[in-house]
Order: C-alpha cells, then sequence, then structure tokens
C-alpha cells in the first residue's frame, strides 16, 4: 500500500516554513538598519578625519584652514577655506538624529593647514577644548567621538 502525506500534514509544514521565513525576513531589516546606521556614522567620521588628515600633509598651500561644520539637520560639509570639498547631506542622516556634547546648534572643527593646530567651537558657546559628536536612532542605535584641541586627536566611543 502506497504512503502518502495527509492534508493536515503538508498544511502543518507549510506553516512551519512560513513562520521560519517571516523569522528571517524580521532578523535580516534589524541587519539592514544596523549597516545603515553603521554607514552613517562611518561617513561622518570620515569627514573629520579627512580634513584632519589634509591639513596635517598640508599639500595645498593655498588652504589655510580645514572645517567640518556639523549641524544637526543639515548637511554635515567639510570645507578648505570656504570651498566646499565633501559633504554627507542631511537626506543620507534624515533617518538618523545628530546630537554635539556640549549642546550647541552648530559644531564646527578646523584645521590649521600644516600644522596639528585644532580649533573646536560651538555656537552660542564659543571656543571649547574638546566635542562630542555623535549620532543616534530612537533607543537601539547610538554612537559617537570626542575631538580634542590638544592635537585634534578623534577617539570614538560605544
Amino acid at each position: 500500500m502506497k504512503k502518502a502525506f495527509t492534508l493536515v500534514e503538508i498544511i502543518i509544514v507549510l506553516t512551519v516554513i512560513m513562520i521560519m521565513s517571516v523569522m528571517a525576513v524580521g532578523g535580516t531589516s534589524g541587519i539592514l538598519g544596523n549597516i545603515r546606521f553603521t554607514n552613517a556614522f562611518n561617513k561622518m567620521l570620515l569627514l573629520v578625519q579627512q580634513a584632519s588628515n589634509l591639513s596635517i600633509n598640508g599639500k595645498n598651500p593655498d588652504i589655510i584652514n580645514y572645517s567640518v561644520t556639523i549641524t544637526p539637520g543639515q548637511d554635515i560639509v567639510l570645507k578648505g577655506d570656504s570651498t566646499e570639498i565633501d559633504k554627507i547631506t542631511s537626506t543620507d542622516l534624515k533617518e538618523f538624529s545628530i546630537y554635539c556634547e556640549p549642546n550647541c546648534t552648530v559644531a564646527t572643527i578646523s584645521y590649521s593647514n600644516g600644522t596639528a593646530v585644532t580649533d573646536l567651537t560651538c555656537t552660542g558657546i564659543g571656543k571649547v577644548n574638546s566635542l562630542k559628536i555623535g549620532l543616534r536612532k530612537g533607543t537601539t542605535y547610538d554612537k559617537s567621538f570626542q575631538v580634542y584641541k590638544a592635537g585634534g586627536i578623534i577617539q570614538v566611543s560605544n
């Protein structure tokens, strides 16, 4: 006599497969969110490191100052004097919130060309000895880096 699967057994197997596939897709969206967050944070950190490297190398004697301006909700811009070199658009960061400590509306990190002289400025506060710049998405993701006036040292936290 031939053995075959009953309709109930087939439905149970299909249900288990569907549940497992839904769990797999749900896990993937969390991984993609983490990748987007890490990518945005790394871009932000890279702009500051790029400004520091350009100033230390001093390869362009026409530029006096390299700076990165961070304004929450707007583009993050790397400039050589007043000329834009690179930026991260606010569209790239739209799902994240940027914060600065001490609390300021605009943070500027400036490096003098050919030297390690660093100026850190917070609008409304003035010059500060260190700036903490962070990126956050809800309560799930939070990563920051700190820039110190002494030598322009950049330290990643979290």
